[in-house]
């Protein structure tokens, strides 16, 4: 970036303010504070000249997506180095591979019994994403609770190793950040390997610390994700949030995928704030086996639409092929299906907002 004549390198997560509006745009780097390799912002211009003070809440959760984005990787990436290492995980101190082995535990089998709707649900509520709110609410958290998880190893392996050890996680084959407002869910297969198996416990314990730490930076980015629109407006998360994004880590056979879901309230068919009103469901897997499969799960009190669609045109036929199957289970449990329909093809992905993941700028 070109900065009153002097060439400034733009490092992932600097948060960029329009100097003018208009055509003629051009970004301004924002002078803020480091804080443990987080930029932060202190001020943005809503109108030309005039700066405009940020929120607190609001701040904070601009300085923590900032070092987040930069740190983020699929907790895919942790999950293979634990399973990958076996029997060595007893290895490690007695804390850190116990908080391991539950890790494993949080993996949602799809290929044991038939998945049903409250073991989804359970799924869902113990995402990581409801951690906090769950917490200010005095519940007991969910047995197997992702981010509960994540924390318990990081706080096991650093009590172990110390900070110290501390990296930045390898930036090859990261996925891109999370969902953001208004993105519908699509999933790449992960591409982690596990760890090497030669690695001294200290070393493995080492990986692994950067990787439950990116996969908690990924876990904040899904958090901030599902805020309220009123946190935005006034840096309070009261009111009920426009849709919840989550993440979860799924096996097939020996297959490890972490799949993509958001849950939110379909307004456009006037539920208002009716409990029982109307709600929507999407999501997106993605195995070897199947390719990339996605739906559009739409309920209104007892009537319920299913939008399927499959990458692979093999998919899609069988999926077309079990659609009565799917209408009869509907009906089995009290639900009257609407239109369920399946289509060959995925949807396309939404292009990112300007400037939202920017790693460079010249």
């Amino acid at each position: 970036a070109h900065v009153r004549g002097r060439e400034r390198r733009a490092h992932p997560g600097t948060v960029l303010q329009l100097h003018k509006p208009g055509p003629n745009v051009r970004p301004v780097l924002v002078q803020g504070s480091s804080a443990g390799g987080n930029i932060a912002a202190d001020q943005f211009s809503t109108r030309a000249g005039t700066p405009v003070s940020v929120n607190p809440g609001l701040q904070a959760v601009v300085q923590t997506a900032q070092g987040a984005i930069a740190r983020q990787d699929s907790i895919a990436a942790l999950l293979a180095s634990l399973a990958g290492l076996g029997s060595k995980l007893s290895d490690l101190p007695k804390p850190v591979a116990q908080a391991g082995a539950g890790l494993l535990e949080t993996q949602l089998r799809l290929d044991g019994k038939p998945l049903d709707g409250a073991t989804l649900r359970q799924a869902l509520q113990r995402s990581g994403v409801l951690f906090e709110n769950t917490l200010a609410k005095g519940a007991p958290l969910p047995q197997g609770e992702i981010k509960s998880g994540l924390l318990k190893l990081a706080g096991a392996l650093r009590k172990w190793l110390g900070d110290a050890t501390a990296a930045k996680p390898h930036a090859e084959n990261r996925p891109p950040p999370p969902l953001t407002p208004g993105n519908a869910p699509r999933t790449e297969r992960p591409s982690s390997l596990p760890l090497p198996g030669d690695l001294a416990p200290r070393d493995a314990g080492a990986r692994l610390l950067v990787q439950a730490d990116a996969a908690l930076s990924r876990m904040r980015l899904a958090q901030i994700s599902s805020l309220p629109d009123s946190f935005v407006r006034g840096g309070q998360a009261a009111g009920p949030s426009p849709e919840l994004n989550m993440e979860l880590p799924l096996l097939l056979g020996g297959e490890l995928s972490v799949g993509q879901f958001q849950v939110m309230r379909d307004g456009k068919n006037g539920a208002g704030e009716d409990p029982d009103g109307a709600w929507k469901m999407l999501f997106s897997i993605n195995f070897s086996q199947t390719g990339e499969v996605g739906a559009t799960v739409s309920l209104r009190r007892k009537k319920i639409g299913v939008m399927l669609w499959a990458e692979r045109e093999d998919i899609a036929e069988a999926l077309e092929d079990m659609s009565e199957d799917l209408e009869t289970a509907l009906e089995a449990r009290g639900l009257e299906p609407g239109a369920i329909r399946c289509r060959h093809g995925v949807p396309p992905r939404a292009k990112p907002p300007a400037g939202m993941f920017m790693d460079d700028c010249s």
